[in-house]
């Protein structure tokens, strides 16, 4: 299996903004299906709403996952932003942090003609899941109680050649 590539880098406190929802987890983990569909309907109207407060701190938008409980997490899709009050969106205030930055590179989503793309078949889900059963521990790093960023570029996310983060925020 091919090694893992990552950086740790420090960065600044900042907040993020979006649309927050409260999932179930399915063995322990956070449940794909519930993501993937909560992607599938963030509409043009919405996204409309939601760029003009980026900030352009990370400029793209980003999925922001926080586990609650062993059986629940949260689940963001948001901005980076300069707001810290708001009743329409959810703020998430993240702190100053370490955080292992892992570059994602292949296919988010499927094609709307390839029917065989599943939730498996997501490169961010694969690295999620090998990120957090058990590579984070064989390399010694403690996963800090923050949430993690998933950071979605611009770009063709059916291409085997698209490229995404995955931010881990580390002790």
């Amino acid at each position: 299996m091919k090694e893992i590539e990552y950086k740790i880098e420090k960065k600044k406190a900042f907040n993020m903004i979006g649309y927050m929802d409260i999932f179930s987890c399915t063995k322990g983990h956070e449940n794909f299906e519930y993501i993937i569909q909560k992607w599938a309907n963030l509409t043009d109207e919405k996204m409309k709403k939601l760029f003009p407060l980026m900030n352009g701190y990370i400029p793209s938008f980003t999925g922001v996952s926080n586990k609650i409980d062993d059986s629940h997490f949260q689940y963001t899709i948001a901005v980076s932003t300069d707001l810290v009050k708001t009743k329409e969106f959810h703020i998430t205030k993240i702190p100053v942090m370490n955080w292992i930055v892992i570059p994602c590179v292949g296919a988010i989503s499927g094609s709307p003609d390839d029917l065989s793309f599943g939730v498996n078949s997501s490169a961010m889900v694969q690295l999620k899941n090998r990120v957090l059963d058990g590579w984070l521990d064989e390399k010694g790093f403690v996963h800090a109680n923050c949430p993690r960023i998933e950071i979605y570029y611009q770009g063709d996310m059916t291409s085997t050649d698209y490229v995404s983060e995955l931010w881990i925020p580390v002790e």
